[in-house]
């Protein structure tokens, strides 16, 4: 091995570093914006509104479930107005409106309380059969966007009473969807800091200065006229190679009498 030889393998190393640099950049950059595109995507499909779509959803079809056939939709509409003759009325509140629709469904998980699951469960069902318009509800008029009236509790509740094993299986796909949001964001964090960074060394002779510090209180001499004055002291690469020949200088250096603070950086980077 001699100069020109390590000259060549540095050009084939800089030639490499550079064909690489764009598809790694490339690469990097697609990576960290699909983890930030999929965290976007799993934060949206958590969000209140997309819970309570889900739990419209198995709440309407269980309901429908339990009144399917002409006569339950009847029996529906029976349940539905003993349900709204039995609720108190509301403090300060007019009679009419204590047991309108609206109030009806706000008040479905708390005016159900005493009555035995199955009869809440029933009443439950017969409250969205009313809301779907399937039975005769009188003067009682329910609004169409029933799901948004009820707290997310009182919604949740609401569904576990009429099919508890669809309302399990959607607790476990938000457990697994946020297990998944906290490994997107443990990557996206990661890639974040995972900048590629390639650089090229070129054979160019630029200088290189070191910045060398006598932490001594006075002048450090080494041999060869060699004298390092208190504080930084600025050498290029020759005088540098120079003082490390003389046989304090690694001492000077393992007791901290002298210190490397700087070296100029003469590589490019990609």
């Amino acid at each position: 091995m001699n100069l020109e030889e390590l000259k060549q393998l540095t050009t084939a190393q800089d030639a490499a570093q550079r064909k690489a640099a764009p598809a790694v950049k490339a690469a990097h950059q697609k990576a960290l914006e699909a983890a930030h595109d999929l965290h976007e995507t799993l934060t949206e499909s958590m969000v209140e509104d997309v819970h309570r779509a889900k739990l419209k959803a198995i709440i309407e079809s269980a309901a429908r479930e339990q009144f399917s056939s002409k006569p339950d939709l009847q029996m529906a509409g029976i349940v539905l107005g003993q349900h709204a003759a039995a609720l108190p009325p509301m403090p300060g509140v007019p009679e009419p409106i204590s047991r309108s629709g609206r109030n009806i469904i706000a008040r479905a998980i708390n005016g159900t309380a005493s009555y035995s699951p199955e009869q809440r469960a029933k009443i439950l069902a017969a409250i969205i059969i009313g809301v779907l318009g399937q039975t005769e509800t009188g003067l009682i008029e329910f609004p169409s966007e029933w799901h948004t009236i009820p707290s997310l509790p009182d919604l949740w509740q609401w569904a576990s009473f009429l099919n508890e094993e669809a309302v399990n299986a959607l607790r476990a796909e938000d457990e697994a969807r946020e297990a998944e949001l906290l490994e997107v964001q443990r990557l996206a964090d990661v890639l974040g800091q995972a900048t590629p960074s390639l650089y090229a060394v070129g054979t160019s002779g630029e200088a290189m200065v070191v910045t060398l510090r006598n932490n001594r209180g006075g002048p450090s001499g080494l041999g060869n006229g060699i004298v390092f004055q208190p504080g930084d002291n600025f050498l290029d690469a020759k005088q540098l190679a120079a003082a490390r020949k003389q046989k304090g200088f690694d001492k000077a250096i393992e007791s901290g009498t002298f210190e490397i603070t700087h070296t100029t950086k003469i590589v490019e980077q990609l």
